[in-house]
């Protein structure tokens, strides 16, 4: 199981039915035929903590933890198998990686450029937004009478 699972099988579900059944001495059930795995974690059928499952946290653990009640502070990992085979990964030769990254390297440059004319063009719009409608300087104003309303004084019009 894994943060992955977004939906728990039966016999998932029986599981950690089970070792809430275990941890408080009753017997487990098998109506989803979770025995064998269960079985493999808790031999005795009593509880233990198992990293990676499950562990008892005592009150000064979790004052240690600043009152954190996140479990992976608590579970530790399991112990992973390690695999008999070197994992690899196809990589071009050097030289068309050079190509590529120099290709990256110009798309970033072109990123970076185009933010730099989006927060100028957002400032400019600001700007005239200020003008035109706050202190009522758009093109042509000096023609157009200011008239007193509910708002305050706006251009007639």
């Amino acid at each position: 199981m894994s943060r992955a699972h977004r939906e728990f099988t039966p016999g998932q579900l029986e599981f950690l039915a089970n070792t809430v059944r275990c941890y408080r001495g009753e017997a487990p059930e098998n109506q989803h035929n979770s025995a064998d795995f269960f079985a493999s974690k808790f031999p005795d059928t009593e509880y233990i903590d198992v990293p990676g499952l499950c562990k008892i946290a005592t009150i000064a653990e979790i004052e240690s933890q600043g009152w954190s009640l996140n479990p992976g502070r608590y579970v530790e990992v399991d112990e992973q198998t390690t695999d008999d085979f070197d994992f690899e990964i196809p990589l071009p030769p050097l030289p068309t990686q050079r190509k590529i990254a120099a290709v990256l390297s110009a798309y970033d440059d072109l990123i970076e450029n185009n933010t730099r004319r989006i927060k100028i063009l957002e400032d400019m719009a600001q700007t005239l937004y200020q003008e035109g409608f706050v202190h009522f300087r758009f093109p042509g104003h000096e023609n157009v009478p200011i008239i007193e309303s509910p708002l305050g004084p706006i251009p007639q019009g």
